[in-house]
């Protein structure tokens, strides 16, 4: 099985997973940002009544028909009709109701007068000296919609101006495509959950909270399952019960990944740990492992009872990378949401050279600094040996990252230019 690009593997996930079938009934201020599973349609016209569209005076057309500068009308001022109140009497001949926007226009009337076009005389007494046109300033039932007219279609993105319509005509709760729910396994004997005690020779189980943030941020429905122990036969068991009992949509685990290139190339590997991609081959189909990109090139994408599973390096920011590259665009295809196409760029110029492999696609994390209105990139490189990579500390000091293709050009001089991708929320 030979290593896939980035491209490759993404085409891949996007022809394998499918967009959830089920979907469920959520109330409309909780629906923004997802996919409408249903088209909806207005059960009410909106408005329901005609009503004035400004502060001003309803009045019959008729009655201003010979209204001018020179020849003003004066009309009587039978009541006032505020929002939320019916009016009390339709309009006779020669009469007009003080109106406010919104309010229900009286039986009689047919437009709106500003209130800054008339001229109150008296109490009860008001000179307009322009005519008016049937409708002017009035809004009639169902101008916005009619009941029955199709308002939002399906696979819409719900939006804010769309909660707004939905609670206008009185609807509570839109049918929406369900969250993907997604299992978690981290791996390895020596993790401990966050708030447990530690003990000699383990560390806390960091991966397994940033993938439950990053669901949760793609849109998917998380469910950390635990790390599993470094036994085969154990493993075997966990991911086939996560992936058989219905329960989930798609399965991520992070660490475990290299070592199992082995096991596919026929050697011995007793006492080798990492061996995740080589259960999902052995309980289902293993369809990639292995990629031309750092960090991230053990990672494994396969299925097991029909349910996609993702198996992703351990070294956190590796875990990220590949999470939004590959596993987010699948959880977002479930859920029924394009692709994100919206990421923030800024070009800089690098503090430092750097290069990657010949073939080989290489993610760098960088801290941006602006001097002298020009945007600097510094590189985060890891320390030698390699293996110092998986620190925490580095991680924290990123607000960016770009990548060098090996196919392209394999290295890249201080001074030259990149397109970092901004991946620090204070910055967009």
């Amino acid at each position: 099985m030979g290593r896939s690009s980035v491209e490759e593997l993404v085409s891949l996930i996007l022809g394998e997973v499918p967009v959830l079938r089920e979907t469920e009934q959520v109330p409309v201020p909780r629906a923004v940002g997802r996919a409408l599973s249903a088209d909806v349609t207005a059960p009410v016209d909106l408005p329901s009544f005609t009503r004035s569209a400004v502060d001003g005076y309803a009045v019959n057309s008729e009655d201003l028909r010979a209204a001018s500068g020179e020849t003003p009308v004066t009309l009587r001022v039978v009541e006032k009709v505020t929002a939320g109140h019916v009016p009390q009497a339709a309009l006779g001949g020669g009469e007009a109701a003080l109106t406010t926007t919104g309010a229900m226009l009286p039986e009689g009337a047919d437009a709106v007068i500003l209130v800054e076009e008339a001229s109150r005389t008296e109490e009860d007494r008001v000179v307009l000296t322009r005519s008016a046109q049937p409708g002017q300033h009035v809004s009639p039932v169902g101008e916005d919609f009619q009941k029955g007219q199709q308002l939002l279609s399906r696979g819409h993105l719900l939006r804010l101006v769309d909660v707004a319509a939905l609670a206008a005509l009185g609807i509570t709760r839109v049918p929406v495509v369900r969250r993907p729910r997604v299992a978690i396994y981290s791996t390895g004997d020596e993790l401990v959950s966050p708030g447990d005690r530690l003990g000699p020779a383990q560390v806390y189980d960091s991966n397994a909270y940033l993938l439950e943030a990053a669901v949760l941020e793609a849109g998917g429905d998380p469910h950390r399952l635990g790390a599993l122990p470094d036994e085969a036969e154990d493993v075997e068991a966990y991911i086939y019960r996560a992936c058989s009992d219905g329960a989930f949509d798609l399965l991520v685990t992070t660490g475990g990944t290299g070592a199992s290139l082995l096991v596919l190339e026929g050697q011995d590997v007793e006492n080798i740990h990492d061996l995740i991609p080589a259960v999902v081959a052995k309980l289902g189909r293993l369809k990639s492992h292995g990629l031309r990109m750092i960090p991230g090139k053990p990672t494994a994408f396969g299925e097991v009872a029909g349910k996609p599973v993702f198996s992703l390096a351990g070294w956190p920011y590796s875990a990220i990378m590949t999470f939004h590259l590959f596993v987010r665009p699948a959880i977002r295809k479930m859920a029924g949401l394009p692709p994100l196409s919206h990421e923030r760029t800024i070009t800089a110029r690098l503090t430092q050279a750097v290069e990657t492999e010949e073939g080989t696609r290489k993610y760098f994390q960088v801290r941006l600094e602006e001097r002298d209105g020009q945007w600097w990139a510094q590189p985060l490189l890891p320390p030698r040996p390699p293996s110092a990579a998986r620190t925490m500390r580095q991680m924290l000091e990123g607000n960016g990252y770009f990548h060098l293709d090996g196919t392209q050009v394999a290295r890249l001089g201080e001074g030259d230019t990149v397109q970092v991708t901004v991946d620090d929320p204070a910055w967009t």
